[in-house]
């Protein structure tokens, strides 16, 4: 480990410090019209901002036929306005709204991991106090961080997808299953 004084803490050897803008993508959502809103599923998920989200992936509550701003599957979504900070993983290309951002690159395991300790740090800062707490694309590209060699990403990458799989998977099944069982909960007092 090394000390750098630029983000004042230590980092592996041989990492690099970058500007977030350097190293992903960042999409800053943006709502479509409310007319094309629907619960029936027709279009695509669309999720306005954190109260959507789940402990990993968020939970379809509307769609979208007009689709302004969209995220990929495994594309990270946060917060960008109160709270600020929350993430959660597309699972399934989706529309976002002007309360998120999407963020990606090759790497989105580690990305996942990066961006949730950004987050604790955006949450504190921007999350006090009594104004409406917000971040802007700009803010975002210009924060740093220790970033590692494209070597330790892949491996890292290689090792956490088929962990990343299975929680998303086991996700999907207990959804499934929260539906059976609001299904036979109504037929039963029916």
């Amino acid at each position: 480990m090394v000390w750098n004084d630029e983000i004042k803490q230590e980092l592996p050897e041989r990492w690099e410090v970058s500007a977030l803008g350097n190293i992903m993508d960042i999409n800053m959502g943006q709502s479509p019209k409310g007319a094309s809103y629907n619960a029936i599923g027709e279009g695509l998920p669309f999720y306005q901002g954190c109260n959507e989200f789940g402990n990993i992936y968020p939970t379809i509550k509307k769609y979208t036929t007009d689709p302004v701003k969209t995220a990929k599957q495994h594309d990270i979504l946060m917060s960008v306005r109160a709270p600020v900070g929350a993430i959660n993983i597309a699972n399934m290309d989706c529309c976002i709204g002007r309360g998120l951002c999407a963020v990606n690159n090759n790497y989105y395991t580690h990305l996942y991991f990066m961006i949730k300790d950004i987050a604790c740090i955006l949450s504190k800062k921007y999350n006090s106090g009594t104004t409406f707490g917000s971040i802007c694309k700009a803010d975002l590209e210009m924060i740093k961080v220790g970033y590692p060699h494209n070597k330790v990403l892949y491996n890292f990458h290689n090792i956490c997808i088929p962990i990343f799989d299975i929680l998303q998977t086991n996700t999907q099944e207990i959804d499934s299953l929260i539906e059976v069982r609001t299904s036979l909960v109504k037929i039963l007092f029916s």
